[in-house]
């Protein structure tokens, strides 16, 4: 008992050193905290970036794949034979001036394009896929909407074509990695 009271008494004699003390471990404390937030945001940061280069190079994969399939003379007979938005360029006549929707492609029996289906979509991979509409899915992220204009001036007869693609992701993928749609366009001459 008498040990005890000695300690006391020598904190109370001491009341400057002791809240010197706890303001000291008080400092040790919260450096710790910040330290650890600190940390926290910076992978957070790392990790977000890291997602939103990623997703930007697919949607460049998806771009240039896209576009590799559309500029093949093949596919690109088979698209003018197949839309009804391109019978200028098969008859031979006059076309309109203003971008036109490309409704379907398919490469080797497989629609790649297909606007009067809601649920074929790409994934990251820039793979087809038909779960677009599934909100739940976060593999089948885009949607590309196709268009050609003729580069010419009217009267439009045989020319030279434009392709545009817009390439329109879930909301899910926006909200995500804060992608603006409009970066998801491009256009390309066939």
């Amino acid at each position: 008992m008498k040990k005890r009271s000695n300690i006391i008494r020598m904190i109370k004699g001491n009341q400057g050193a002791a809240a010197l003390t706890l303001v000291i471990i008080s400092l040790v404390v919260v450096s710790i905290l910040i330290f650890g937030a600190i940390e926290t945001i910076s992978t957070m940061q790392r990790t977000f970036s890291s997602a939103y280069i990623s997703t930007k190079s697919t949607t460049s994969i998806v771009q240039g794949n896209l576009m590799s399939i559309l500029r093949h003379s093949a596919t690109w007979d088979n698209i003018v034979n197949s839309n009804p938005s391109l019978d200028c360029i098969k008859n031979h006549t006059a076309c309109p001036i203003s971008p036109s929707e490309i409704q379907r492609v398919r490469v080797e029996s497989i629609d790649i394009i297909e606007t009067t289906n809601p649920n074929l979509g790409y994934s990251l991979g820039g793979d087809v896929c038909m779960t677009y509409t599934d909100p739940a899915d976060l593999n089948c992220v885009f949607k590309p909407r196709i268009q050609w204009e003729p580069i010419c001036t009217s009267p439009c007869i045989d020319p030279a074509v434009r392709i545009l693609v817009d390439l329109q992701p879930k909301a899910q993928l926006i909200e995500t990695y804060h992608l603006n749609p409009e970066n998801l366009k491009f256009s390309e001459p066939k």
